[in-house]
């Protein structure tokens, strides 16, 4: 009589564990209705905001087409999956989350209506800016990047 031996390997992605993003709520002054949620990645062993590199999320129809994505289509884990294996090497060593060489304090802002007016979007994003100005400690001047629609502004 033979015997067989069977193994069963039991494994798990550590690659597929969603990233832990610091979150804060922004909402317009006087207009509860336009707000943005804000994913933060900072510079590893920072507390506090110093060097920002302010994502401004594009159209993002993913509220509506599929709520049960928390943040919609798009938020800053996806932002970075989509950006890596593109991206040249010196921009993923400045932000590339817990890197060695992270010098940014990556702060995704992930429109609560992606499908909103770009108008009320570009308040909201003011609203960002005067609050990372507010939190950020030293002088360091804010980089601002938009997707797609995210970066046309109102002339």
């Amino acid at each position: 009589m033979k015997k067989i031996l069977f193994l069963i390997l039991i494994t798990t992605n550590c690659l597929a564990q969603e990233p832990e993003f610091i979150e804060h709520q922004i909402t317009v002054p006087g207009n509860s209705s336009l707000s943005a949620t804000l994913l933060m990645d900072l510079i590893p062993g920072n507390t506090q905001i110093t060097n920002p590199f302010i994502i401004a999320e594009g159209f993002d129809a993913g509220s509506i087409t599929n709520p049960e994505l928390q943040y919609g289509d798009t938020d800053l884990g996806s932002f970075q999956e989509d950006l890596f294996p593109e991206a040249g090497l010196m921009l993923r060593e400045l932000i590339e989350p817990d890197s060695a060489n992270q010098s940014y304090d990556i702060i995704y802002v992930n429109w609560d209506n992606g499908v909103a007016d770009m108008r009320d979007n570009s308040l909201v994003l003011e609203a960002v800016i005067d609050w990372v100005n507010d939190e950020k400690v030293g002088n360091e001047p804010n980089v601002l990047l938009g997707q797609s629609m995210g970066g046309v502004d109102e002339c």
